[in-house]
């Protein structure tokens, strides 16, 4: 299996799809925040860290990570 490792760590999600009914993630994980918060030196910079080690780690029933500004 190849597992997908693009540097995608997070998408922006619009409002509308969050918790949608045929949403592409069940377990989703949402910053609401500004996407410079979300650089290395930021204040959700963890948020970042977090995605990252869910996407390395594992292959099966991952979370999805997104943000919306």
């Amino acid at each position: 299996m190849v597992v997908d490792l693009t540097g995608d760590w997070y998408m922006e999600q619009e409002c509308e799809n969050i918790s949608r009914w045929a949403r592409a993630s069940y377990d989703e994980i949402i910053y609401l925040g500004d996407k410079e918060d979300l650089e290395p030196e930021g204040v959700a910079a963890a948020f970042a860290s977090v995605s990252k080690l869910d996407k390395y780690n594992f292959d099966e029933g991952r979370y999805g990570f997104y943000y919306n500004e």
